[in-house]
């Protein structure tokens, strides 16, 4: 294909600019700018080349498919381009993500490119020297190879390993920066796909048995089974979790520390200084927390700013450092690790970790989050250790969750002990917790709570107590046991301001047969 483009440049040469059809532009229109922008946020597959400069894209999540071709004008079978008749966002996305133009070139904004335009694209002339040797050298292409896969096929390759400049030749994104599960041609290049694209192209390609043969999108040969991509499609579902699909200002994981409100939804707030504590929009412009400088994000993935101290509602962008949240040691081991072991599910076929997108081997360490992510431990763990959130949805991991602002919550939980311990009871006689010693752990069979005599002496000279009752009882007071505390070394029979007092040992309680006035 270059060969006949030069044989097109000697044919038809091209002495200056005018000579073009489509006339030149030295800056993007507004509407070019806006699909440029669209272009660069949206995922688009290739399904298909007709050749070096005309190709059959289909958006993601979509199923209607679009031809577009570069030339002389540019073309494209979309509605857009046939209404505008400019630049669409499928030949910007070509131009942008295909080939790598920036979008700031004079190439990538317009009508029209000529045929030897067209080859220093193709070529890739665009890019700076050391770049373009790191992309399309010898040593990118050949990779580096990983390891042999247990159980690996008869006639496949190892699979390369994946480079920080890796794209997916369907949808033309970086690997390592979406973070999406992969598959790899098992059988010529070795290169990586994003399992969901080979789907798409799958289904493109309409393969009617489970045993046929896929083809590579890079080398064009056998890249696996239908069969095998079946079940790497079924399993890699299993690494994306509902925390994924939710609202992107939705701050999971966060309580506000003062209406209590979680999640968050809308601005979030942070203080700087305290550890893991958070506010609502509503809570900061009550005032609260005034004394401490916060930090704020509108989604869950976005950088904190650090805000101004003489207007919260003004951020002023800071170094990252400046309100990073760090996690401790001990939070890390907190979060619960498993040892891979032999017929462990997490040995399947398109299960992963989403940051290396390696899988899962006999032996490694591997930590779930509570959104219910799971990765290695040595991949997880070095980012976690400057960040308080998961990395693929931005749930947060640790919260404050006192309900005090001037209460510890080791208090806090003594005082919800005490609580649930008002709540036991003898029939007939409440039961009152010790106010000046610590509570014991509730349901404890060794714990014993005070509770006045003159109470229990009541309860067994009630007349209206049934036969029935008094039986029950009697049955339970031969597990437990109520005896006299005398508090501080006091006789009982001096204190004036209450009654002897009994404590109660287990969950039912039989008098002292001794009287005591």
């Amino acid at each position: 294909m270059l060969c006949l483009l030069v044989s097109l440049l000697d044919k038809y040469p091209f002495s200056d600019r005018m000579s073009r059809k489509p006339a030149w532009r030295n800056t993007a229109s507004d509407a070019v700018s806006s699909h440029q922008d669209h272009a660069l946020s949206s995922t688009m597959l290739l399904l298909r080349s007709y050749g070096p400069t005309a190709f059959l894209l289909q958006e993601d999540g979509g199923t209607q498919n679009f031809k577009v071709c570069l030339g002389e004008p540019h073309t494209c079978t979309c509605p857009t381009f046939t209404r505008e008749r400019q630049p669409c966002q499928h030949i910007c996305w070509l131009l942008l993500r295909k080939f790598r133009l920036p979008r700031d070139h004079e190439y990538a904004f317009q009508l029209g490119l000529s045929a030897r335009q067209l080859l220093e694209v193709l070529q890739g002339l665009h890019q700076a020297k050391a770049h373009r040797t790191a992309l399309d050298g010898p040593a990118a292409a050949a990779g580096t190879p990983s390891h042999n896969v247990p159980g690996q096929e008869v006639g496949s390759v190892c699979r390369k390993a994946i480079q920080a400049q890796d794209v997916c030749p369907i949808c033309q994104e970086g690997l390592l920066q979406k973070k999406q599960p992969v598959s790899y041609c098992r059988f010529s290049c070795g290169n990586s796909v994003h399992i969901s694209c080979m789907k798409v192209w799958a289904d493109h390609q309409r393969l009617s048995d489970s045993q046929e043969m896929l083809k590579c999108p890079l080398c064009r040969e056998d890249f696996s089974s239908l069969k095998l991509l079946q079940e790497q499609v079924k399993n890699a579902a299993k690494l994306f979790t509902a925390a994924e699909r939710e609202s992107p200002d939705r701050h999971l994981g966060v309580l506000c520390y003062s209406c209590r409100v979680c999640p968050v939804t809308g601005t979030c707030f942070r203080c700087t200084i305290c550890s893991s504590f958070y506010l609502c929009d509503n809570c900061v412009k009550k005032g609260c927390h005034s004394q401490h400088p916060l930090a704020s994000r509108t989604t869950r993935k976005e950088k904190w700013i650090l805000l101004a101290a003489s207007s919260p509602g003004d951020p002023r962008p800071q170094d990252e450092s400046t309100v990073a949240e760090p996690f401790a040691d001990s939070d890390l081991e907190r979060l619960p690790a498993v040892k891979v072991r032999s017929g462990s599910q997490l040995l399947n076929e398109g299960l992963q970790c989403r940051i290396c997108l390696q899988r899962f081997g006999f032996g490694q360490q591997v930590r779930t989050l509570p959104c219910h992510h799971k990765f290695h431990t040595d991949c997880v763990d070095q980012i976690l250790l400057s960040s308080n959130s998961c990395p693929l949805d931005g749930y947060v991991l640790f919260s404050q969750q006192t309900t005090d602002r001037n209460t510890s919550p080791k208090v806090i939980c003594t005082k919800q002990r005490e609580n649930d311990l008002q709540d036991l009871f003898v029939p007939g006689v409440a039961l009152h917790a010790q106010r000046t010693k610590p509570s014991p752990t509730c349901g404890a069979l060794n714990s014993e709570i005070p509770i006045n005599a003159s109470s229990c002496r009541r309860l067994r000279q009630d007349p209206c107590t049934s036969p029935t009752k008094k039986t029950r009882d009697n049955m339970a007071a031969r597990k437990t046991k109520v005896h006299l505390k005398d508090g501080d070394n006091v006789p009982v029979r001096d204190r004036k301001s209450a009654g002897p007092e009994l404590r109660m040992t287990g969950v039912s309680i039989k008098a002292d047969k001794e009287r005591h006035s």
